[in-house]
């Protein structure tokens, strides 16, 4: 079963951290892929969709 999230701007507002949160789905789990629609300082309008975040099947390292 495919799973995806989105992210969405809750607010008008620049892109930060992509590297970050790239980084940090990585260490949940290393087969999740991540696209971007924007990058790091780009401007965003309340509720753009700008990016996802998907894997065949959801993984959790959590015990």
């Amino acid at each position: 079963m495919e799973v995806e999230a989105h992210f969405l701007a809750k607010e008008d507002g620049i892109v930060a951290g992509i590297a970050v949160a790239e980084m940090v789905f990585q260490e949940v789990n290393p087969s999740l892929k991540v696209e971007w629609s924007r990058k790091d300082g780009d401007y965003v309008r309340k509720g753009l969709q700008f990016g996802r975040v998907y894997a065949d099947e959801w993984y959790s390292n959590a015990n």
